[in-house]
């Protein structure tokens, strides 16, 4: 799994990097964004603009020009194209310059380190947000992630997503996207004499150990007697058989199995009052029988 984070932190700086310079070629300008313009030559041309309500912005000698939704470089060429009719300039002459946007509020849920609503740069994708949600829980299913934008869901697999077999589901993220991410943990119950007795959540793929292991280990009063229940089927096991690994005893755990470990009968421990008592009772028998 800190392979798996390394890599993916890896894999977003350059996503990111990569992003930056398609970023001012493909973002389309929306509401509240505010522009830098300014026409070589004029000084009375330069503006700082926003875009309105209407997704409109005004320009002087044009009037309003309808912004929302043009990348940068065709709000460019209509102001170039509308002050040709005013001023002598050569197309060089005209810049825009996106200065802030209006950031895209989204949501990570589910198996991330930190849940929660995010406000996210404009053309950010699914991997960047994970990294801002702190990362990946150790039992998150990179197979079938969620990404629902209104009434449309997309299903995404970050294992082909990261192995860069599917890296086109590194969808551009829009308002309101909501990113759930479920786990694939299974859900298990251990009770009598273990540590710590109760439900544990364990990764798919553990065993019968491992539930033992998580639950602190046995306790001195433990029977090699186990009781197994899974999928409603009951089955009696050897306590000395699956701490050596057996195949047969170790077995798979499946979600919603139960563990009973029984309690030895006889507790030398418990018993120890009774026994040295005896075996004191013994000993003056014997120096009795010596001394006769």
């Amino acid at each position: 799994m800190r392979r798996l984070s390394v890599f993916l932190l890896v894999f977003i700086f350059i996503t990111i990097i990569m992003s930056q310079e398609i970023m001012a070629a493909e973002y389309k300008l929306t509401i509240d964004d505010q522009l830098y313009i300014s026409v070589w030559g004029h000084e009375d041309l330069k503006q700082e603009v926003s875009v309105g309500p209407d997704g409109n912005i005004s320009f002087p000698l044009i009037g309003e020009i309808k912004a929302e939704g043009l990348t940068l470089n065709q709000l460019t060429d209509i102001i170039i194209t509308e002050l040709k009719e005013y001023v002598k300039i050569e197309p060089s002459y005209v810049n825009v310059v996106l200065k802030s946007y209006r950031k895209v509020r989204v949501m990570a849920l589910g198996e991330v380190d930190k849940p929660g609503t995010y406000q996210l740069e404009p053309q950010s994708r699914v991997l960047e947000l994970i990294s801002l949600a702190g990362g990946l829980t150790e039992t998150a299913d990179l197979s079938n992630a969620k990404l629902t934008r209104g009434e449309e869901t997309l299903t995404i697999n970050l294992k082909d997503l990261l192995s860069g077999k599917k890296s086109e589901m590194n969808y551009l993220l829009e308002e309101g996207d909501v990113l759930y991410i479920g786990d694939e943990a299974i859900e298990v119950n251990i009770v009598g004499e273990v540590s710590s007795p109760g439900r544990y959540k364990l990764k798919q793929g553990a065993t019968i150990n491992d539930l033992i292991a998580q639950a602190g280990g046995v306790t001195t009063d433990a029977s090699k007697q186990v009781k197994y229940v899974s999928g409603g089927v009951k089955e009696n096991l050897n306590l000395d058989k699956i701490v050596s690994f057996d195949s047969n005893s170790n077995k798979l755990l499946q979600d919603g199995d139960s563990l009973y470990i029984e309690k030895v009968k006889y507790s030398l421990r418990k018993s120890s009052f009774w026994t040295n008592l005896f075996f004191f009772i013994g000993g003056l028998n014997g120096i009795k029988d010596l001394t006769e």
